[in-house]
């Protein structure tokens, strides 16, 4: 079996679990009217290698989100913020491309591009999945408020528990 594949199904698999029977009963809180989802299953398709068609891409980012929903009866949120969060990750490839550029056969994992980049990288993509799924949650403006707050609050708990579960798990390529 091809070990990508092995690695990035087995990957899958544990955040799935991890998100659904773990961090979806830790809403942390309250703050008032405000909450913490600690969201890190994302990770599960931000790891993809680079040379993963885009449409295999999208299919697993909405099957996972679809899994998390079902998981956490949160009806098409986590869906429709994985195809949100799969759309934008190659524009911020783009923007964060090293001057030598990628290499296709490779993931984008912490041994491949250490620290700064790899922080940088999954730090803006959580934040846009997160920002997405709270303004879904809510979809009105009226709230742009607690949508900052939630979001800003759920961001920071969530990159630090997916920096942690990148280094306990160390994924590979």
């Amino acid at each position: 079996m091809n070990p990508a594949l092995l690695n990035n199904g087995t990957r899958f698999v544990i955040l799935l679990l991890l998100q659904v029977i773990v961090f979806g009963q830790a809403r942390i809180g309250p703050l008032g009217p405000y909450y913490i989802d600690i969201i890190v299953f994302p990770l599960a398709y931000l790891l993809l290698p680079f040379r993963t068609p885009r449409e295999l891409q999208y299919l697993l980012a909405f099957a996972i989100g679809l899994l998390v929903d079902l998981g956490l009866q949160s009806p098409g949120l986590h869906a429709g913020a994985s195809v949100f969060t799969i759309a934008v990750r190659p524009i911020i490839l783009r923007i964060l491309e090293p001057r030598a550029g990628y290499d296709k056969l490779h993931s984008p994992t912490l041994q491949r591009f250490k620290w700064p980049w790899f922080a940088s990288f999954i730090s803006i993509l959580s934040f846009v999945h997160i920002l997405f799924y709270f303004s879904m949650e809510v979809f009105t403006p009226l709230f742009l408020g607690a949508i900052l707050i939630k979001t800003l609050l759920s961001w920071i708990v969530s990159t630090l528990f997916i920096f942690l579960i990148v280094i306990i798990l160390n994924p590979l390529d």
